[in-house]
Order: structure tokens, then C-alpha cells, then sequence
């Protein structure tokens, strides 16, 4: 097993079953196979009734460190002392020691042990391949913890995790237009410049509406990675990013020291499943005082939940008005309150997206159009007959918007930094600017769960009115006496956005398995089941 150890990758695991003296092998079909190859090259008749091991030459050559294994077993004579034989195995920097006892091996060990010793003398270069990481970023941790300082080369600023910030909940509507310079929108954008005879492009920088003091999440530019010194200039460390390897000028005593710390920095990072579901409510009968007034008083029998104006109440990083409800039921409940909800009222769900992210990593779902806005107008005279319009265009992005970055801390606490956006395009009935008005509901905050505990979150309520007039033509026009040949029929409706977040961490290829089940037994349960009726206007 533990010659077989040095050969698993690929997230194969390895178990033996001593009964039926057999070797279980689980992972990737590719593991499994290069693996039972492996087992192949072992289980021969003539390694029947010996013991071998395989031990990593860490600072000599394999063929160099057999050589002088066997000139240490050897006899005055010429010959082997003892019945031990060594193999290099060069691709894996390793030597396999075959003996007829444990006794022997154990010998064995202890001599490669005290021959595989780090020498003095000039640095030399190693060579380490990153597996689960960044290069660069595990570079630029390296200088941070041993107070490191750069040599040359283009650096840019940032960090390694993503840096974000919590925002107000808040709904609003904003116009865009001319600004005389001035640039506004809701998100991030990209930037063109019209004229009238030709395209020039700008960098115009976008930002927030003024009134808006939601901000995004923001995710700084990976910094590049420089040659690092440490150790008084002995080391020197170079990220190879296209190869994903660092590598290392260093003497073979430094080398030794530093890379027990790369493989305990190198680690598989950690995943998040998550479930999201936007929904928009239709506020009347029952739900007409907001969905907090419709689970307070029909959550009582068999739910248990805690809600609360106050955000900072349920977890969240920052006390924040509006409302939010933790389910700290089976996800099943909780489809069972949305089923309530539909059942109660008008549901539309606007998107439901499932989607897997690494710990401190960023997810973005956005669903929706760019559409163009004149932020500036400028004339340029030409010559005296004629004149240029040259007209800025900024591109906002509307429709269904979600931003997600987790952070797994302790006892699988997760804490989530989400932004949910939703907004749409409206004519302009307000000003006389030749530009939309941009309907905008942002929901911006942090909150502390466990793995695979249900969040709902809800508050962002929209009045909506509309006016439709009929009457007689040409007779309801007529002043003062217009009225009685014509009828305004006027309609309002309060719409409410809902959302609900499952997070979920996976931590072994089990759980991910299980997941994948679990997601195609849903499937097949909405293939099966009848549609539903459609809902009455």
C-alpha cells in the first residue's frame, strides 16, 4: 500500500481488504486504470515472499543514491552481502528497496535515509508543479510570510482573496443622459463613442447613480508574480503561470527547509454547491401586507424559523432594515413555502440557478440585455456651414443579476457575500432627456450560515400604476365638459422580490456523487410530474 501511495493522483483513494487480500482502488476511470497497471508491475511471482518499499529521494538522484546503496551492501569481495536489491526509479524521484525480511527493509530505509542528506555548495534549481493552485499566488504568500521583498518586474496591485464590500438593501430608479462630461450608471460597463460620420472609442469609467449607495462586489486583478529572495538571498522563487510551477534557485539545505511549507500550501481548495432561487411575489389577499405578514402568521404549525427587521439579528455582517427569514428546515420545507406562496398569490420565479464555486472565489450569473445610453453630447464646429455632434454611448447592463463569493470558516460556517440586482428598461415620462429610465432592484449584503442551511431573503417591495383612458373621440377632449364623454380606469399592483439562497459545501468527490444524484432525481421527479395549472389573471 505504501509503495502504491507514492503512485495514486488524480484524487484516487486507496483501501485494502485484508480477507480477501485485494487492494480497492476508487477514484477517476483514468486513476483506476494507470493504477491496476501499477498493481500489475508488483504482483509477480518472484515478489511473492519478499518486501519492498519505495522511499523519495529527496536531494540526491535515484541512480546516484543506488550506487552508493550498493556499494555500501557490498562485500569485500565484490559481492552483495545481503539479499536487498535497489531500483531507481527516476521519473518519480524515488528508489524502490526489495528485501527477503522486514528486518532488511527497515535497514534498507535507514541507510537511503542517512545517504539521501542535503550537501553544501551552489544553489541549484528545483522545479515544483503546483497542483491545486496558483503559482502566483503562492508566490506572492511566500514573500508575505517570510518577509520577502522584490526584484524587478511589473507588478500590478491586489491580493488573493477578493476584497468586497456589504451595501444597503435598497429599490430605485434612476434616469441616465447627458451629463456634460458626467458619466452614470448602475453596474459596470464597456465604453464606446459615436459621432455622426464615424466610431472613436473612449474609456469612460462608469458609476453609481447618484442617490444609489449600493455598491458592488469588486474582485481586485490577481497580482503578477516577481522573483522572490529570502533566506538572505539564497532563494530565489519565480511563478511560471502558464506552466502553473514555481521555479526555485535554492542550495539543497534551503530547498529542504522550504518545501515541507509549498506542500502544506498546496491543498485542494474547498467548493460550495450552490442553489439560488429569484422569485418575484404579486402582493394581494393574503400577501398584501409583504411576505414577512404572510410567514409570520402561516409558518406557526411545523416550521421553525427566525425572523426580524433587523438583519444583524439573523447574522448578518451589518444591521440593515428590511427583512429577511432563515429556514432551518430540510430543503424540502422550503419548497414547501414557496409552494405556499405561489398558492397563496401570483409566483414568478425570474431564474434559478445552480452553480459550484471555489471558497473565496466568485460567482456571477447574469441574465439580460446591455442597452445603450448617451452619457455625453458635445458640438464640435468643423467649419462655419457645418457642425459634428459627437454623442458618448455606455453600455449598462439590466435584467437578472447575481454576484455570490463564499468563505468557509470554522464548523463549516459559511459566510456569504451576495448581490442580487434586478432591473429593467422604462420609457422616459419624467424629463425630457433622450434617454431610459432604468428600474433598479439591489439586494447587497453579508450573512453567516451553516452548510446547507436554507437563506430567504425578501423586503424589496415595487408600486406599480398604470392609467388607461377611453371615451368618445374628439367629445372627451373638449374642455371642462370632457369628463362626462370619457371614463380613467386606473390599476396598481405591489410586486415583491424574494430570494433564497442553499449553500452547500463539498469537501470529498462523495459529495459532489451524491449531488449529481440528488440533482437527477429532481429532474426526473419535474419530467413525471403533471404541469400545473395556469394562474388566473
Amino acid at each position: 500500500m505504501q509503495t502504491l501511495a507514492g503512485f495514486a493522483d488524480g484524487g484516487a483513494v486507496l483501501g485494502v481488504d485484508s480477507a480477501r487480500n485485494a487492494v480497492i482502488v476508487e477514484g477517476s476511470p483514468e486513476a483506476v486504470e494507470r493504477l491496476a497497471r501499477t498493481v500489475d508491475i508488483f504482483d509477480v511471482e518472484w515478489l511473492a515472499a519478499t518486501s519492498f518499499v519505495m522511499v523519495e529521494a529527496r536531494h540526491s538522484k535515484p541512480a546516484d543514491l543506488v550506487r552508493d546503496l550498493e556499494a555500501t551492501f557490498r562485500t569485500p569481495q565484490g559481492q552483495s552481502g545481503t539479499s536487498l536489491r535497489f531500483v531507481p526509479i527516476d521519473r518519480l524521484g524515488a528508489v524502490i528497496a526489495v528485501a527477503q525480511s522486514p528486518d532488511q527493509l527497515r535497514e534498507a530505509r535507514a541507510w537511503i535515509e542517512r545517504l539521501d542528506q542535503p550537501a553544501s555548495g551552489e544553489p541549484r534549481p528545483y522545479v515544483y508543479r503546483v497542483r491545486h493552485g496558483r503559482a502566483e499566488d503562492m508566490a506572492r504568500l511566500l514573500r508575505d510570510l517570510l518577509d520577502q521583498r522584490r526584484e524587478g518586474g511589473p507588478t500590478e496591485a491586489g491580493a488573493i482573496a477578493p476584497r468586497f464590500q456589504s451595501a444597503e438593501l435598497q429599490s430605485s430608479t434612476s434616469i441616465t443622459g447627458p451629463t456634460g462630461g458626467a458619466s452614470a450608471s448602475s453596474a459596470p460597463t464597456s465604453s464606446t463613442t459615436q459621432t455622426q460620420a464615424a466610431t472613436v472609442p473612449t474609456t469612460t469609467q462608469s458609476s453609481e447613480t447618484s442617490g444609489s449607495t449600493a455598491s458592488v462586489l469588486t474582485e481586485t486583478p490577481a497580482q503578477r508574480s516577481a522573483p522572490v529572495v529570502a533566506y538572505g538571498g539564497r532563494v530565489r522563487i519565480v511563478a511560471d503561470r502558464a506552466a502553473n510551477t514555481l521555479a526555485i534557485l535554492a542550495t539543497p539545505f534551503d530547498y529542504d527547509r522550504l518545501l515541507p511549507t509549498l506542500e502544506k500550501l498546496d491543498v485542494q481548495p474547498r467548493q460550495v454547491m450552490i442553489e439560488a432561487m429569484v422569485a418575484e411575489v404579486t402582493l394581494s389577499d393574503e400577501l398584501r401586507y409583504g411576505v414577512e405578514w404572510f410567514l409570520r402568521n402561516r409558518l406557526g404549525d411545523g416550521y421553525r424559523g427566525t425572523a426580524g427587521l433587523d438583519l444583524g439579528t439573523l447574522g448578518l455582517a451589518a444591521p440593515q432594515t428590511g427583512f429577511s427569514y432563515i429556514l432551518r428546515n430540510s430543503t424540502g420545507e422550503v419548497r414547501a413555502v414557496i409552494d405556499a406562496l405561489s398558492g397563496a398569490s401570483r409566483l414568478s420565479v425570474l431564474a434559478t440557478p445552480n452553480l459550484m464555486v471555489n471558497n473565496l472565489e466568485r460567482a456571477l450569473i447574469q441574465v439580460g440585455d446591455q442597452v445603450p445610453v448617451i452619457t455625453r453630447s458635445e458640438t464640435v464646429v468643423v467649419d462655419q456651414s457645418s457642425d459634428r455632434v459627437i454623442n458618448s454611448v455606455e453600455y449598462r447592463n439590466t435584467g437578472i443579476i447575481l454576484e455570490v463569493i463564499p468563505s468557509i470558516g470554522a464548523d463549516d460556517q459559511l459566510t456569504l457575500q451576495f448581490r442580487q440586482e434586478v432591473s429593467q428598461v422604462a420609457p422616459n415620462k419624467v424629463s425630457s432627456v433622450d434617454s431610459p429610465i432604468f428600474s433598479r432592484r439591489l439586494l447587497t449584503s453579508s450573512v453567516t450560515i451553516r452548510s446547507g442551511q436554507p437563506l430567504f431573503v425578501g423586503g424589496l417591495i415595487r408600486d406599480d400604476g398604470t392609467t388607461q383612458r377611453s371615451g368618445i373621440p374628439l367629445l372627451q377632449d373638449i374642455p371642462f365638459v370632457g369628463n362626462a364623454f370619457r371614463t380613467n380606469n386606473t390599476t396598481s399592483s405591489r410586486t415583491e422580490l424574494v430570494v433564497m439562497l442553499v449553500p452547500t459545501i463539498l469537501d470529498r468527490p462523495d459529495d459532489a456523487r451524491a449531488l449529481q444524484n440528488d440533482l437527477r432525481s429532481r429532474l426526473r421527479l419535474l419530467r413525471d410530474a403533471p404541469l400545473p395549472p395556469s394562474p388566473t389573471p
